[in-house]
């Protein structure tokens, strides 16, 4: 199959054998990284940016070469999502690949991919997006607007999403998703976000006792633990998900007051 010819001169090509690849850091979408990761019979390769030839969430689309190594055939992927510069891709179970980048320099994106068809399966906003070691669960937190402006204070909620479950194998007929709930991830933090499983702020508007996440996500077994902030108090929150995402047992502790 013979792909358009997007980009003359690469300036940057970073290649792996396994199931992750990463780009530098950083919102430079006129340079991008030239990503590509292969495992077992795939080989994803981002390949360059186009103009927009269809319905796009922004200006430009995201091409990809998907190779199937056992079957020695090449197809596009085109990404029309929004995501302005990819930075990480992984092959994850099903066939399939995950797709993390910005779509601006603010906000991150994740989109699910479909390699036997070439298609998008869902892509979604969010923040800090960290993928387990075991290439199955995300951690986020989620996006929902006025998120992050200067003069907002919209508290964090922490998303965790089974990659394997069977709500990200389905494609429907809008692969954006721009409800919080339509993602499928389980809002594992604050408290009363997971115990009424609500995606969005239940912090009083005002109010200066907003959650802020002060650390990476970390992996540890069949946990995720994170550093939130409120007021002057900080937390290590621990999520385990070893005994199901409906079964999460979430612990704190205190690590800095005042």
């Amino acid at each position: 199959m013979h792909f358009p010819k997007l980009i003359i001169v690469m300036l940057l090509f970073i290649a792996v054998n396994g199931a992750r690849c990463y780009a530098s850091s950083g919102f430079n979408p006129n340079t991008p990284d030239y990503i590509s990761v292969t495992s077992g019979q795939w080989k994803v390769a981002f390949v360059g940016r186009r103009l927009c030839r269809g319905d796009c969430k922004s200006t430009w689309e995201l091409v990809f070469q998907v190779t199937n190594l056992i079957a020695r055939t090449n197809h596009q992927l085109v990404l029309s999502t929004g995501m302005a510069q990819v930075d990480r891709a992984y092959i994850i179970s099903g066939n399939r690949a995950l797709l993390l980048g910005k779509a601006n320099g603010d906000v991150d994106q994740a989109a699910i991919v479909n390699l036997q068809s070439h298609s998008v399966s869902r892509a979604f906003l969010c923040y800090s997006p960290e993928i387990s070691p075991s290439l199955r669960y995300l951690a986020f937190v989620y996006f929902f607007p006025p998120h992050g402006t200067p003069d907002n204070l919209t508290s964090n909620v922490y998303g965790l999403l089974d990659m394997e479950s069977a709500t990200t194998n389905n494609t429907g007929p809008e692969a954006f998703i721009y409800s919080n709930p339509a993602i499928g991830a389980i809002p594992m933090y604050p408290a009363q976000n997971y115990a009424n499983h609500t995606a969005v702020s239940l912090v009083p508007s005002g109010s200066s006792l907003v959650h802020r996440k002060v650390s990476l996500f970390t992996w540890v077994n069949d946990s995720v633990q994170f550093t939130d902030e409120v007021g002057t108090v900080r937390m290590l929150v621990i999520v385990n998900f070893g005994s199901g995402m409906n079964n999460l047992r979430v612990r704190t502790k205190v690590v800095h007051q005042g």
